[in-house]
Formats: structure tokens, sequence, C-alpha cells
């Protein structure tokens, strides 16, 4: 939608209560007039006028950034003491790629926010690498390390021993990297880096599961919710044979997945049957299993009593024979082990019967270049077809059920190397069920350390009488695919030889005291955020005026017993989405409201106990415009805070794993004096504008220009001019200050045509910051004046703003100046917003 259409549509929703033509909708003789701050109203002003330009860009570029950060820049002018909007303009730098602005704002805001340990870290990492030998660098790293902890915060050091540690390993000292890496584990727990990089180095060096664990730990420790941490405690609990320990990872896993809408493949849920038939015996395992699929049958058949028979254009996906409905092969393979563990033949037979027809169909789809994926080449899909002959050949000599059918799949997997894995075993295995176990025996041994290797071996021991040698067969063969079908029944051999209640392994009972150690609350800490965080907005009031500055206050505290890192990718997510719900008129609308997003990165992490709260300008961006275009009557807004955003199922946002949302009661203002005021009253108060009053009257007269009705296009056209013609002999005389005002609120001609008139004489001022905003907001061609002058006026910043602003619009670029102030929708007064 243009900006023009949002505009005229906009002003049917947003508009003065409706008057006759020739009639004002109110008089001024008694009214008051609107004294609004103007230092204040025009820092804010021109924030927004920054946000706006860069919003309107699909999608910014670095000079878009670079265009905000020169407007910030000029705001810092005004407000050289203000933390908030340092922040702001490092952000600009940061997207216009301008390191030097980012380090000089970074250094401002230290010494605005001494306790902001994000920018200390980014200033002192800066100032090392600028030292150009790595003597000197370490140096400058011990040196930052020796600093006591009340001086600089622990978290800080911890990431700059870690980046000490990777300088060391560059330069070969493996004892200097080791040591730096300890140090940096142990000044943070919740630095996530060091601790992932400790566990990587002592698994790749030593083959120590206790040490493996511990190290494990730390990264718990340092991010509890980190899915990955969570099944790699699971995998390490079922290696050695702690399935109870093993199943509660795994569900404290997809708790985290479960809210991050992680949809479970075909894999994941094999995984957690299998965990849920090592715990909780076979039989229920195959019955849930049996009754899905079953289920799943018994609904096609529904379908296709209720479909129009014999026309399979009209059954969809219903169409077929509902037996064809079969499970993938990973769910189909647990429910054949399962079944064959407790002797359920039966039950096995018809496992084993719908493997083989669901093989069948997919090599058929496969092999055939029109039915497989496009993407898949012909290696892969040999690879594929290779596994997926072995694997069924594989089940069906276990089981010792139709060993007669797989002929034509060994002949296949004799075009593989002698020495594949998936041919020793196949070959191995049906040498043993032809009764030939001394040969069998001998191809295992071709590769011993397999799982279907071992689980031969572990069957031919316990057929002949070897426990002892079966018990260790059939444990290597559990520790080398612990959860996986195959793994799984050799687990459940093993509990059979040493008797039920027994430790599977050595380390099982160490493991599952282990799993008993770690706190119960961090299993439910994406369903159960309040365990561990307290959440509170408050808005600075609940009523004021139309066009007044109401930060909402927010803040988080860690109330857990363990430090928790901050950040968008850490336990306490730092991202916040302020959502609107803005009531303009009476039964009013959203119209084309955009939320605004707010970060809470002060912090690297929150000690127990600690809290962190900032002031956040929820309208600083189109909703705040709406809003005050809307003045004419009370506007309230709801504000919905979520955090860590993510997309909801059907549409909007959603709060993301371990987040909390709130929803903020209305903030009411009431109505702009001027903004009520007919066109005809507002021109009569134009010549009388006091200076202290012209932040209310450039906001009316936007709201007339914007929301104007006549009865025809033609009268709003000629009321506008009449409006404009008042203005341009009252705007020259206002001091600068108020002239910048003017000139960050009032609309451009892109917006309102009649308004070029009041352009051309707000881009020929010669005031810096209204030549900026200027040149921001209303210069749209290339070759005009007001970029020469600018290029040509001696004021590096304004120089510079003029180059980017005329690159822009060689390239066409979509910015304020081009299309105005950019509205999205307009949504039915019947409806509300996000």
């Amino acid at each position: 939608m243009s900006a023009r259409m949002g505009l005229w549509l906009i002003a049917g929703l947003l508009a003065w209560t409706p008057s006759a033509p020739g009639q004002e909708a109110r008089s001024s003789v008694e009214a008051p007039a609107s004294v609004v701050e103007p230092d204040g109203f025009l820092l804010r002003s021109l924030i927004r006028v920054a946000l706006l330009d860069l919003r309107a860009a699909e999608p910014p570029r670095p000079r878009d950034y670079a265009v905000a950060a020169a407007l910030l820049d000029r705001a810092r002018d005004m407000a050289p003491n203000d933390a908030d909007l340092t922040r702001r303009y490092i952000e600009a730098c940061w997207g216009a790629g301008d390191t030097q602005g980012v380090l000089s704002a970074s250094r401002r805001l230290a010494a605005l926010d001494p306790q902001d340990t994000v920018n200390q870290l980014r200033l002192i990492t800066s100032a090392i690498s600028r030292e150009q030998t790595a003597e000197g660098r370490i140096a400058l790293y011990e040196r930052f390390l020796a600093v006591p902890e009340q001086d600089l915060d622990a978290s800080v050091r911890s990431r700059l021993a870690l980046d000490l540690a990777l300088l060391q390993r560059e330069r070969g000292d493996e004892a200097a990297f080791v040591g730096a890496l300890k140090r940096a584990v142990v000044l943070d727990s919740t630095n996530k880096d060091a601790a992932m990089l400790a566990l990587n180095l002592y698994r790749d060096r030593v083959n120590d599961p206790s040490g493996r664990l511990e190290l494990t730990s730390n990264l718990l420790m340092a991010d509890p919710m980190d899915p990955n941490v969570l099944r790699a405690l699971r995998d390490e609990m079922a290696l050695g044979g702690a399935y109870k320990a093993s199943r509660r990872f795994h569900d404290a896993a997809w708790v985290v997945l479960d809210a991050a809408r992680v949809k479970q493949s075909a894999e994941d849920s094999a995984l957690g049957l299998v965990l849920q038939w090592i715990n909780d015996g076979a039989e229920g395992v195959v019955t849930k299993i049996t009754d899905d699929i079953r289920g799943e049958r018994e609904r096609i058949r529904r379908m296709q009593a209720v479909t129009s028979a014999g026309n399979p254009t009209l059954l969809g996906e219903a169409a077929g024979r509902p037996e064809d409905r079969r499970l993938l092969p990973a769910i189909e393979q647990v429910r054949c082990l399962a079944a064959f563990s407790v002797g359920a033949m039966e039950k096995v037979t018809t496992s084993i019967a719908d493997y083989g027809a669901t093989v069948q169909a997919l090599l058929k789809t496969l092999e055939d270049p029109a039915t497989r994926p496009p993407n898949l080449d012909e290696a892969t899909m040999n690879d594929q077809v290779a596994l997926m002959r072995a694997d069924l050949c594989l089940y069906r000599l276990l089981t010792n059920i139709d060993t007669g059918l797989i002929d034509e799949d060994v002949a296949a997997l004799g075009a593989l190397p002698e020495s594949d894995a998936r041919r020793i075993a196949v070959e191995a295995w049906r040498l043993y069920r032809s009764g030939d176990a001394g040969a069998a025996f001998f191809r295992a041994g071709d590769d011993p350390e397999s799982l279907w290797c071992a689980l031969l071996v572990g069957q031919a021991a316990e057929d002949a009488g070897q426990m002892q040698a079966a018990l260790t067969a059939y444990r290597h063969a559990m520790q080398a695919a612990p959860l996986t079908a195959p793994g799984a029944y050799a687990a459940t051999r093993v509990r059979r030889l040493v008797g039920e209640g027994m430790p599977l392994t050595d380390r099982t009972r160490a493991l599952e005291a282990y799993a008993q150690g770690v706190p119960a609350w961090i299993d439910q800490m994406a369903s159960r955020p309040r365990s561990f965080m307290v959440l509170e907005a408050v808005p600075a009031k609940s009523n004021g005026g139309a066009l007044d500055y109401i930060p909402v206050r927010l803040s988080v505290r860690n109330i857990s017993p363990i430090p928790l890192g901050l950040g968008t990718d850490r336990s306490i997510c730092s991202r916040f989405l302020f959502g609107p719900n803005l009531e303009t008129v009476p039964g009013g609308a959203n119209a084309g409201v955009e939320p605004e997003v707010s970060e809470l990165t002060r912090r690297l992490r929150l000690m127990p106990g600690e809290e962190i709260a900032i002031d956040v300008w929820p309208d600083a961006g189109l909703t705040g415009w709406i809003g005050e275009v809307s003045a004419a009557a009370v506007v309230r807004t709801r504000w919905r805070i979520i955090q860590g955003f993510q997309p909801a199922a059907n549409s909007g946002q959603e709060i993301g794993p371990g987040c909390l949302e709130l929803n903020l009661p209305a903030i009411s203002r009431n109505p702009l004096e001027e903004a009520r005021m007919g066109g005809k009253a507002l021109l009569d108060k134009l010549p009388s504008t006091k200076h202290s009053q012209v932040p209310a009257v450039v906001s009316g007269f936007r709201s007339a220009i914007i929301t104007m009705q006549a009865a025809t296009p033609a009268e709003v056209s000629a009321n506008r001019t009449m409006m404009v013609d008042a203005m341009l002999p009252l705007y020259p005389t206002w001091p600068a200050r108020e002239r910048a005002i003017a000139a960050a609120v009032i609309p451009n001609a892109v917006m309102a045509p009649e308004l070029e008139p009041l352009d051309a004489l707000i881009r020929a001022d010669e005031d810096p910051l209204v030549r900026a905003i200027a040149i921001v907001t209303r210069v749209s061609k290339a070759d005009d004046p007001a970029l020469a002058a600018a290029e040509g006026s001696g004021d590096a910043r304004l120089a510079a703003l003029a180059r980017l602003q005329r690159e822009r619009i060689a390239d066409n670029s979509r910015c304020y100046a081009t299309v105005g102030v950019r509205i999205r929708e307009v949504v039915q007064p019947s409806r509300r917003g996000n």
C-alpha cells in the first residue's frame, strides 16, 4: 500500500468527528493553549524521524543505518548524558559498519553506565586488538585479568581469558592455552563458549567418561535450557546404562524444543519410544505403536466411507488402501524388537511383514528417477538404498522371521566393498542362521566393534550357554548405540542376564546419583520461567497528555540459586517485543501499528537475586506517530510485552522457551486541544503561537493535514493549501529549535502534495539541525539544491549526510523523503492489533 493511500484510509478512521462543509468541529475561543517542553519534544521527534526513515527501507542497508546514526548523533548533541540514546547510536553505527563511531560512543557509554559489562568487554577487546604483536596482546590480556573483582566483573575477565586461550592456541603454546581456558571456566560459570571449548578439548584428548560428565555439567550450568546440552547428558546417561536419568534429560530437552515449536522427526519419536520401552516395559510401547497405526488406518477407512467411492481425485489424502498406511522405518524397528524382546512372536511377524512392505515401497520410490526427491544425487540414493536393504535383512535375521526373503537384498549388498560394515553384518548373521557359527564368527571378526556383530556374538554365546561372554557382548552392543532399537534390545538382554533391578554397567549407579543431584527446577525452566526469574513492567504514568513522554520501566530479576547468562540466546533472554493495541476514536482501530523491540543487553550475566532495569520508550516509532496524529480524541495504548518472541503457530508472535509475557493496563492520553480544533480555528491560532506552544501547534497542524475531511477531494486540497499558506509566513519567525520541531513533525509532500511550498521553505533553512532533518525528510531528488548547499557548508557531518542521501536517491531507495511515513495496513475498527 502506498503511503498516500494509507493516509487516505487512516483519515477515515482517525479523523475529527465529521462536520458539515464549512462548519468547524470546535471553536477555539475558549481553548486553553497546550504547552509541551520543547527540548525533550524535539529530541524525541528527531529520534522518531531516524527510526521511521530506517524502517522505510526494505531491508535497511549500511548507508540507511549511517543516515540514522547521523540524526542520532545530532540528538546526542542535545542530550550528551543520555545512555539509552548513546546505545541507539552505537546500534546504528554498528549497522553502518562504522567501527570508529561504535568505539567512540562506547567510551562515552562507559562513563555514563560503568556497570554495563557488555560495553566494557567491547571496549577492552577493541583496545587489545589494536596491539600489533601477539606478545603485546598477551601482556594486555594478563593486565586486565589481574584487575580486582570490584573493578572489573568476573564475567568480563572470563571472556578475556577465553580470548587469551584462543590466542595462545594459535601460537602453539599448549600449556598456556589450557591454563587460560581453565581460568575462563572458573571465573564465570555462565561463559558457555569456554565451557563448550573445554568439553570438546577433553573429549578429543581423554577417554574418561567421568571427566566428560563433569565438563558437560559445567556446560549445563552455563545454559540450563540448551537442548543440545540436555541431549548430550541424555546420551551420556544412556551410554552408562542409566536409562531413567537419560529419559529425564530427554524429556527436559523436549520441553525446550516444544516451546520453540520444533517438530519431532521419526528418529526423535523412535528415541523417545526406546526410553519408554526400557523404563516402562516393552508391552506398553508395542501396544501404543500398534494402536497408532491401527487408528490411522481406521481414520482412512472412515474418510473413504464418506467420500465419493471409486473417485480417487476426491479422496485426496484418503486415497489408496488403508493397509498401505504403514509406520516409518525408525518406528517400525522399535515395535519389532520391543515385541521380540518379550517373545511376542505374532506381533513380531506382523511387524516384519509391514517393515518389508514399507522398504519395498521406499525402494521403488528412490530407484525411479521420476519419483525420487529432485535434490537426491545418485551416490546418496545408492547409499540410502543399501542401508535400507541391510537394515531389513538384519531385522529379519535377528528375529529369524522371513529369512528366506533376503536373497535379493543380500545379492544387492554384494556390490558393496567387502569391508563395508553393512555387508559384513548381514553376511555374518546369514552364516549364523544357516548353522555355520564358525564362519559367522570369522566374518564378524572383520568388524568386531560394530553393534550388529556384537549382537551376533551375544546371541551365539547365549545360545551356547556362555552367559558371561553373552553379557560382555550385549553390553558392548548396548553401548555402541544405546538409544536405538537394537541397542535397546541389547540392554534388555543385559538386564535379563544381570537380574532385574541390578545396574546395567559399572557406571549406572554413579550416573543415576549424578542426575539426582541436578536440581529439578532445571527440567521445567522452559515451561515454568517464573521458577527462575521475575519480569516486571511499570509505565511512568497511566494517564498523560497526547505528546507526553511515557516510558515503561522494565526489570528482570534472577531468583534462581545460580548465576544465569543474559542475552538473546542465553538462559534469561534479553530481547523484548512491545506489541501495541492502539485505541483511537471510540470503537477505533489499529492502523498500521508496529511493535517495538527492546534489548536488555547491559550485563553478561545476572547473579542470584540480581536485578536489571531499563526505561523503554515503546511508542518511539510508527505507533507513537499514529497515536499523536489521532490526538483529537483520547488515545489508549495497551502493551503486550513478549520476551524472546518467536512466530506463533497461526500468526503474530509468542514467547520463546523459558520466557515470559506481560499485558499492561491501558495508558490513556488526553486529547490535544490543537488537534481537536477545526481547520479555521487552528488557522486563527497560528499567528499568535508562542514558542512554548510550537510542539502542540505543529502536532495539531499535522493532525489537521492528515485527517482532513471535506465533501470532495478538491475541498480537502483547498483546505490543506489554506493551512499551508498560513504556516509559510510564520515558520521563518520561529527560532531554530522551533523550526527544527516543525521540520521533524510536519509531514512532507509525499504524504500531502499541498505541503510542497512548506517543504521548499524547510529545505532552504540554513540552520544545521534543520538542514539535517530536511535532507532526510524532504530531499527526494538528486539535483535538489539542498544537497549541494549541505555538501559545501563546511559542516563535515552535514556534508556526509547529504552524500548518503544522494546515493540513496540514485539507487531509488525507499526512505522517509521518498515514501513518507510508511503505513503498512489499516485494520477495520472491529478488530484489534497485536
